[in-house]
């Protein structure tokens, strides 16, 4: 993500975490009013989450790491994604300030889009209200877009989908995310294990994803070369790794960095008494994987 702040273009202000629909409402708006302007669309965005700031030693919570959000920002129509540096200098800084030295004098705004629960500045104090009324001051267009609402009439929202994610609801999450929940990492060494079982597998740290629970899924993995590919693997210990093994796939991945979509669960997590058993367990996860594809 970019750090230099362009100038003069329409602003869709916010965290974007999971780039949910709620998200793509606000990038929607966003968009048709550049649309009307005639200039840039971008979004500003934060780098680290804020709530990584402010409790450093939070439980890994991010829906979508910053390469990916971002990608994800590009395909909803944004051109530029500009990621704030979220330190003690920009935490401190009251509402008023936030909106006259970044929004107004260093972006040049035309107008500000955010969701329906956006606040910013010190302690959170900046709201709707005063967004509106500073920025009309200096004459810039503003846009709160309402809650994106499930088919219950539930609010979609980070903080939801997250606990969705860490309780194995992954056909909800994928209905409020628009596609399945993601993770990103590079493809480490393992003990080569998969490889003893005719199941090899590439292993990635998720970082600071979200953790799902531990257990055995149906998997898509798309390589460096944008394609993605038909998989099944496992999340959990001993190392807190990601395992995905590629259906039909015999390249090097090792040091390239994979995303790792989690389609289904297939079984929790098993002790095996033997490889053998281990083995035959994993030809059952397989058959039952491309039953899936199919």
């Amino acid at each position: 993500m970019q750090t230099s702040l362009p100038q003069g273009g329409v602003l869709a202000l916010g965290n974007f975490d999971g780039v949910h629909c709620g998200h793509r409402a606000v990038l929607e708006k966003g968009k048709a009013l550049t649309l009307s302007y005639g200039v840039p669309f971008y979004a500003l965005t934060f780098q680290p989450h804020p709530l990584s700031y402010f409790n450093k030693k939070a439980e890994s919570f991010l829906l979508t790491p910053a390469p990916l959000k971002e990608c994800l920002l590009k395909e909803a129509g944004v051109d530029a994604v500009i990621a704030l540096p979220f330190d003690n200098i920009l935490a401190s800084k009251t509402p008023q300030a936030f909106v006259q030295e970044i929004l107004i004098d260093a972006l040049a705004a035309r107008h500000v889009v955010v969701g329906f629960n956006f606040a910013f500045g010190c302690d959170r104090a900046g709201d709707h209200a005063l967004l509106s009324q500073t920025l009309a001051a200096s004459r810039i267009g503003f846009d709160p877009v309402p809650a994106c609402r499930d088919a219950q009439g539930h609010i979609v929202s980070s903080s939801r989908l997250r606990e969705l994610i860490k309780s194995g609801d992954f056909d909800q999450a994928r209905a409020l995310l628009g596609r399945p929940f993601i993770v990103s990492g590079r493809v480490e060494k393992g003990k080569s294990l998969g490889h003893q079982l005719s199941y090899p597998t590439a292993n990635i740290d998720p970082q600071d994803s979200i953790r799902p629970p531990v257990g055995a899924y149906i998997m898509q993995a798309r390589t460096p070369d944008g394609l993605w590919h038909q998989a099944m693997g496992y999340y959990g210990p001993p190392k807190d790794v990601v395992e995905v093994h590629l259906f039909d796939f015999h390249k090097d991945l090792y040091g390239q960095t994979l995303d790792v979509a989690f389609l289904a669960p297939l079984r929790p997590a098993q002790k095996f008494d033997s490889t053998d058993q281990l083995k035959a367990q994993l030809a059952k996860d397989a058959q039952k994987a491309r039953v899936y594809f199919s």
